[in-house]
């Protein structure tokens, strides 16, 4: 009797996910190699879809709309759509009028497999990136600030603990891993956008009132960034203009005020940037952005 040929070693499900996680190893092991990260911005793609509401601004929605809930189903039917959205690989009209050489699509085509990819890795939480090895040199920083208004009018600003008052002379010892408080705090909602609501709540337990007694109200953080010394220049020089022009919030180098915080509430509300001003959310939110401009 003829023997009978050996059962295959893996079977068929086995394989797609073996062939899965070999891609996903190779793929994103070697992504670091080039900057899809800034082709991004270049091709019009948005690295995250819609986040999902928090449960603060479930109970916000619900308290605006006098216990209704169509409002929340109404935010979860954009996230749904924003997801359906981002997982199509076929670009909109938007992004297809900046693809204009086989390069574009090139960028495009690796910037869409690498982002979609790391949200897969956010979802199961896995994602990891270590850019020591990777060629790119970095040309800037997308830094963010917080803005602690008190109810007298006055503020303080306080920056991120990776930000020297003097960017030509400072020295640091004893960080260690609280540099990781606010590092992933800036305008990208659909990244880690739990890091923007944490550090507000941080600081609001920092710093409940001011010198004089006058209770916190609100906290806005703001954007900008700041570009690193070019090869010739002179950094000293370089470096304090760089500072001149990000002083503060009103600078020509400082983006929107992209997230507001409300300590007595713990309620936090991102700001889309919209035709050159910030979209309007809520009277009370509006007060703020006009009061502290």
């Amino acid at each position: 009797m003829p023997n009978s040929p050996a059962p295959p070693r893996f079977s068929w499900p086995m394989r797609i996910l073996i062939c899965v996680v070999l891609f996903h190893m190779l793929y994103r092991s070697t992504g670091i190699l080039y900057p899809w990260e800034d082709w991004l911005g270049e091709v019009n793609l948005s690295r995250m879809p819609r986040a999902l509401p928090t449960r603060s601004q479930i109970d916000k929605m619900r308290e605006e709309a006098e216990g209704s809930n169509e409002q929340v189903l109404d935010e979860f039917k954009k996230c749904g759509l924003s997801l359906a959205r981002y997982w199509n690989c076929v670009p909109e009209e938007e992004t297809r009028a900046r693809l204009k050489s086989p390069l574009d699509w090139t960028k495009y085509a690796l910037a869409w497999t690498a982002s979609r990819l790391q949200w897969c890795e956010c979802i199961l939480g896995i994602d990891q990136e270590w850019a020591m090895f990777s060629p790119k040199v970095g040309r800037g920083k997308y830094m963010s600030r917080a803005r602690l208004c008190f109810e007298d009018g006055t503020e303080r600003v306080v920056r991120s603990l990776s930000e020297p008052e003097d960017y030509t002379s400072y020295t640091r010892f004893g960080a260690g891993k609280t540099l990781g408080l606010d590092r992933f705090v800036f305008s990208d909602q659909s990244y880690r956008h739990e890091a923007c609501a944490g550090y507000c709540n941080f600081l609001a337990h920092q710093t409940p009132t001011n010198q004089d007694g006058a209770r916190l109200e609100a906290i806005l953080l703001y954007e900008f960034k700041i570009n690193f010394v070019p090869p010739g220049e002179d950094a000293h020089a370089f470096l304090r203009e760089e500072m001149r022009q990000t002083s503060d919030h009103r600078s020509t180098r400082v983006s929107w005020t992209f997230y507001v915080f409300f300590p007595e509430t713990k309620a936090g509300t991102f700001i889309d940037y919209v035709e050159g001003r910030p979209r309007s959310y809520s009277d009370k939110i509006d007060a703020i952005l006009l009061k502290t401009q």
